[in-house]
């Protein structure tokens, strides 16, 4: 059982040189570690592991520093064409959960380690996430979204140190953990990675401000299953927080 463990840990990159923006790479790897330390039970029962930033020619996602993305996708061993890499994993390991963040990230201003490791659980939504899927069965953006803070983000907390530096929220935005069962701290410290995430992301993208306390009144008349679809915004932020909270998921998205 141990040297199962060894080999389903995550593999992450490991520069420890800092870029010039909000994040460096030794930061990067304290969120990718904290990952790996939260799932390493749930890697060990369903025989998988997780590869984050794996090199492409000598260039790892992070280097596309004007690349605002990230993104997750699920391999088999045997495709891994480095040979070399294929070695680490145990023979017991039949599922590989490849997670790419893009290293406009680290120019992003603002952003947090706690934002980035919510970056992070919205990829693993879409591999761990058990409902709403889309037409190729993989999890929908909501439900991702969903699973980030109703799942993921709670136990990633667990192992990765908060910062000292952390400003406070505003009284209106912490009364919405009030409402919650959680600890009001970590409660707060979600609410603040998806302020300094999805909130500056999103803006970044569309141009299009977003809300703790405004959430969209828009109802969807049926679940869209297309595999390109992204709910608005607002619903996005709206579904995280309702995640937070352990609500229902928002009617502008789910039915």
């Amino acid at each position: 059982m141990q040297n199962f463990i060894k080999v389903t840990l995550v593999t992450y990159l490991l520069s420890s040189t800092p870029t010039l923006g909000q994040i460096s790479h030794t930061e990067l790897n304290e969120v990718f570690h904290a990952t790996s330390m939260a799932y390493e039970k749930k890697l060990e029962e369903t025989q998988s592991a997780l590869l984050f930033n794996p090199e492409d020619r000598g260039l790892s996602p992070w280097d596309f520093s004007n690349y605002l993305r990230a993104s997750y996708v699920k391999i088999d061993p045997t495709q891994l064409e480095n040979n070399e890499s294929n070695s680490k994993w145990n023979s017991s390991v039949k599922t590989i959960h490849i997670v790419n963040v893009y290293g406009g990230y680290a120019n992003l201003k603002g952003i947090t380690k706690d934002g980035i490791a919510l970056v992070i659980c919205h990829e693993l939504g879409h591999a761990f996430a058990k409902q709403n899927f889309k037409w190729d069965e993989s999890p929908m953006e909501g439900e991702a979204d969903y699973y980030t803070t109703s799942k993921c983000l709670k136990k990633v907390f667990q192992f990765l140190p908060k910062s000292n530096h952390s400003p406070k929220l505003p009284s209106g935005e912490l009364d919405i953990c009030l409402s919650s069962i959680l600890d009001s701290k970590l409660c707060e410290r979600v609410l603040f990675a998806i302020k300094h995430s999805f909130m500056l992301s999103l803006h970044k993208e569309t141009q299009i401000q977003t809300n703790l306390l405004t959430p969209d009144k828009t109802t969807s008349l049926e679940i869209n299953r297309d595999l390109r679809f992204y709910p608005n915004p607002q619903c996005r932020i709206d579904t995280l927080v309702a995640g937070l909270l352990l609500n229902p998921r928002p009617s502008c998205w789910f039915q």
